[in-house]
């Protein structure tokens, strides 16, 4: 379960930036209680025997302190055919592994029909709510990893006597924000929070739409509006981080508030001459932003000039990573060489949009293909590893670029 650097690294480039709370929660107080009815949390003491027959070899039902709600049991239609079926909680201690497994009334007999374990300290979210469609309900259970790491999100689908599973991955913050019956053109959206430094939290907006994740952010200003808040608390009190800058920054722009974002930058540049440098970030990362808030004023032709000097710049820095990789022999899975050609794509993702905003469709093309080449061949390089949350971050930056190129067709 440990995140490697590179995955630190990706989510860093992507800026996936802080919590969206006006005082930031502890991990602890990110656990909520499950948004379940009354009689579905009640004292199944009844139940809780029928459970304790099917528990696995050396398993116990979950302490009070090891689940969200506090009950292990509970009585759930998770096959959506208007039945309730028993849903139960426990724990393989020596393992250190918590676990739930579904009981299903056929015939006045209970027959277990699913099993699930997992690495963790406790069940951190337990949710039956509409992800896919508006007509079937999921089951989502959070495990909660540690602290530092945050929790693992499971979707779990019943259905015609099969189980699906949709991993929404690990995160510090987990807040859903719409699902399917509500609003379905929206789909299922859910913020995301991850733990980069201290005190330090990423925050987005993912939606899935039945097949595929996409970033949100446009639908949800208010959300980054909070996070606003809470980075300039950060900043009162020391305002030469840059990491803290450079997220305050990204939740400006997603708020649509390119205006003060580009102010923030240039406040940025004035930390960045004194002596001191707190987490500090690279220039060429914020004159990336300054680009993309240049972009959402309408102010194509300058966010291009900008955009096109930094491209040089970027260029030449990956050249001279290139050559110091070469000299000392490790050019193959270099994460500066390869962070740094990500950044590139970056670029070119928002110089496409300055060209689409001046009606330069051609042009438009070539860089937003040109962006789209470099994520397929840091994929090949392994840049995205094999952790679990930059999975959907992968998928996320490849649909930005694809949804980028079906706009011009």
């Amino acid at each position: 379960m440990n995140r490697k650097f590179g995955v630190i690294s990706i989510v860093l480039t992507l800026g996936i930036f802080s919590t969206g709370c006006a005082k930031l929660s502890t991990p602890a107080e990110m656990i909520k209680p499950p948004k379940l009815a009354e009689e579905q949390i009640k004292d199944n003491s009844d139940l809780k025997a029928i459970a304790r027959k099917f528990l696995p070899e050396g398993a116990k039902l979950l302490a009070p302190n090891e689940i969200v709600s506090k009950n292990s049991v509970y009585e759930l239609d998770v096959d959506n055919d208007k039945e309730k079926e028993v849903v139960v909680f426990f724990k393989l201690q020596e393992k250190y592994e918590k676990g739930f497994f579904v009981l299903k009334n056929k015939n006045n007999q209970w027959t277990k029909i699913f099993e699930k374990k997992n690495e963790g300290n406790m069940i951190s979210m337990i949710e039956l709510i509409n992800v896919h469609n508006s007509n079937e309900k999921s089951l989502i259970v959070g495990t909660l990893i540690s602290g530092r790491a945050g929790s693992v999100y499971q979707v779990y689908t019943f259905k015609n006597g099969k189980v699906s599973e949709l991993n929404l991955d690990m995160w510090n913050k987990f807040e859903i924000l719409n699902t399917p019956d509500k609003n379905k053109e929206k789909g299922f959206v859910f913020g995301v929070g991850l733990k980069e430094a201290s005190n330090i939290y990423g925050v987005n907006v993912i939606r899935f739409d039945g097949k595929d994740f996409y970033f949100d952010d446009e639908s949800y200003p208010e959300y980054f509006k909070e996070a606003i808040s809470y980075y300039k608390d950060l900043l009162k009190e020391e305002n030469k981080v840059q990491l803290v800058w450079y997220y305050l920054i990204e939740s400006q722009i997603k708020a649509n508030l390119p205006q003060e974002a580009l102010k923030s930058i240039e406040k940025v540049f004035e930390i960045k001459k004194s002596k001191e440098k707190l987490l500090e970030i690279e220039n060429h990362r914020f004159y990336i932003l300054k680009g993309e808030a240049l972009n959402k004023l309408g102010r194509y032709k300058e966010a291009e000039k900008i955009l096109s000097q930094i491209s040089i710049h970027v260029s030449k820095l990956l050249d001279y990573e290139k050559r110091k990789a070469l000299k000392n022999n490790i050019e193959k899975n270099n994460m500066n060489i390869m962070t740094l050609q990500k950044h590139l794509s970056d670029i070119y993702l928002q110089r496409g949009k300055a060209l689409v905003g001046q009606n330069n469709k051609t042009k438009a093309k070539e860089d937003f293909d040109r962006a789209l080449n470099i994520l397929e061949n840091l994929s090949k390089e392994g840049y995205f590893g094999q952790e679990s949350n930059v999975n959907i971050i992968k998928s996320i930056i490849f649909n930005n670029v694809k949804s980028e190129l079906n706009k011009i067709k």
